[in-house]
């Protein structure tokens, strides 16, 4: 056997098993009974595996997730980060001023599902800190909200890439 053949074959071997070591996680991530009540009835418009999986997102992982409401992505993102990940759940400030009952939404979650790998926090987006370097960004259904809700989006988009790891 050639022996670029020989260095190239475990490599691929090492890929599928980090995948399949990926998927597994994931899949449990959702299969979880312990998940809030009714998030599993929003899975099949959701897709949350398969978004999960394309996310690349894996055990270790520090995430943060901007407008986490009700907790739905929350739950996964954490479980599947496990406990050497973290999950930096950031509501949008300026936001509980215009809706007051969003000041509730995400600790009701928590209260609910209680996860020691999640920091909840209230900042405004375009001045966004996190006090450590993350592998993702995740904002589900809102960033053309940042349009109407005085979210200045060049300093916010600049805030959440220098929050990014480098790579």
């Amino acid at each position: 056997m050639n022996t670029m053949l020989r260095l190239f074959l475990p490599s691929v071997a090492l890929i599928f098993l980090v995948s399949d070591a990926r998927s597994a996680d994931i899949e449990a991530a959702v299969a979880d009974t312990t998940r809030p009540q009714g998030a599993s009835a929003r899975d099949g418009g959701r897709k949350p595996a398969d978004i999960l999986k394309f996310s690349e997102i894996a055990e270790g992982d520090t995430v943060i997730e901007i407008t986490p409401g009700g907790g739905y992505y929350t739950a996964l993102l954490s479980r599947v980060v496990g406990d050497s990940g973290h999950i930096y759940a950031v509501d949008p400030q300026r936001l509980y001023k215009q809706f007051p009952q969003m000041k509730d939404s995400f600790p009701k979650y928590l209260k609910s599902d209680p996860r020691t790998n999640v920091t909840h926090s209230a900042q405004n987006l375009d001045e966004l800190k996190i006090d450590q370097p993350v592998d993702q960004v995740w904002m589900i259904l809102y960033y053309h909200d940042t349009v109407w809700s005085g979210v200045d989006r060049a300093k916010m988009n600049e805030a959440i890439y220098a929050a990014l790891k480098p790579g």
